[in-house]
């Protein structure tokens, strides 16, 4: 993978809902954390389980085929001292092991 500058700018943007895109996330998710990740597992952690809502940002290889990293967050409603609120849990940020600088897990 290609990952230097002069390939172009990487394009930030929020992960579709296409089966395209939750492939691309699961595959990322492979690469980062060596577990299989189907796409309905996928699709339910972020669209269909019991939570308010999902956001997913990725950042994407200037060709568009591969993630480069994520970073996940699912809104929950909570209860604070008996009062109702919004709580946000953030989850699997994750960087392609090829956009890491040099950085890699030991």
């Amino acid at each position: 993978m290609n990952t230097s500058s002069s390939a172009g700018p990487q394009l930030i943007r929020s992960l579709g809902k296409s089966e395209s895109d939750l492939q691309l996330a699961c595959n990322l998710f492979h690469q980062v954390f060596g577990q299989k990740l189907e796409t309905d597992a996928w699709r339910w952690k972020y669209q269909a389980g019991p939570r308010m809502a999902g956001l997913n940002i990725v950042s994407c290889s200037p060709d568009g085929h591969e993630l480069l990293g994520h970073v996940g967050a699912s809104a929950f409603r909570g209860n604070l001292a008996g009062q109702p609120v919004v709580m946000v849990q953030v989850s699997d940020v994750m960087v392609h092991p090829d956009a890491r600088s040099g950085h890699q897990p030991t």
